[in-house]
């Protein structure tokens, strides 16, 4: 089987852990754990699918964090900072710190991800500013 099918078939069977969730409920978050997650992360089928979920945790917060502070001024400062990398690299992180902090496998995987990233690439101070 080749690579990319391998990846198919592992991301069909992580959507399938996904859920539906409540029609109530406001925030939209995939229940899989984030133990799950960094299981599939170190297994070799499993990484080009972990990139991907890492690179879009990362491309969400880079396209949600405001650019404007509340008084509307341009310039506000973004929290999160990655530089230009490869999926490699961000996982090879990712996964080290998620090692380093098993409190955060204990939950779900977006929130996990996104305290790894906030962690690992916070933005000086007075980043995005102009």
């Amino acid at each position: 089987m080749s690579e990319s099918r391998k990846a198919l078939l592992l991301a069909v069977v992580l959507s399938a852990d996904v859920g539906l969730g409540s029609a109530a409920q406001a925030q939209r978050l995939t229940a899989m754990q984030a133990s799950r997650f960094f299981q599939t992360c170190q297994a070799h089928a499993g990484q080009t699918v972990c990139d991907a979920y890492i690179s879009g945790v990362a491309d969400g917060v880079t396209l949600t964090e405001p650019t404007k502070d509340a008084a509307g001024a341009s310039g506000a400062a973004p929290t999160i900072c990655i530089p230009p990398s490869n999926g490699n690299v961000l996982r090879e992180q990712v996964v080290r710190w998620l090692s380093g902090h098993t409190e955060a496998l204990r939950g779900q995987v977006g929130p996990a991800i996104h305290d790894a990233l906030q962690a690992l690439y916070p933005c000086p101070a007075g980043a995005g500013k102009p």
